[in-house]
């Protein structure tokens, strides 16, 4: 996420670049990390995702470079049809469950993309 400003000249406007977040170096406040996660677990590809992986049958642990114990998680699966859900059971406090299911709620493995929002 880029923080942009418009600035008005005579012949157009331009967008300048003010500011990017340093998520990754975080420990509290605002931060925002997204990863898309292969249906075997391997991370596709992200921003601020320190590792992720298949445990079982549609269960996968995602885990970032912070605690996200207090942030807001939304998983959705791309391709197949099915749905996710993301919570944060009793693992460490860095890390995220995000379970996969097909269409007719039987644990599948599927891609996903996973959302996590910090505002702490």
């Amino acid at each position: 996420m880029f923080l942009w400003k418009a600035i008005a000249t005579t012949a157009a406007t331009t967008a300048v670049l003010l500011a990017a977040p340093a998520a990754m170096s975080q420990t509290t406040g605002f931060a925002e990390f997204i990863a898309k996660v292969n249906s075997n677990g391997n991370l596709s590809r992200g921003s601020g995702v320190t590792s992720s992986a298949r445990i079982s049958a549609g269960s996968y642990t995602v885990t970032f470079p912070r605690d996200i114990s207090t942030c807001y998680t939304l998983a959705s699966v791309t391709g197949d049809a099915g749905f996710a859900t993301a919570s944060q059971p009793n693992l460490t406090p860095t890390q995220v469950k995000v379970l996969t299911f097909n269409a007719a709620g039987s644990p599948t493995n599927r891609t996903f993309v996973l959302l996590v929002r910090c505002q702490d």
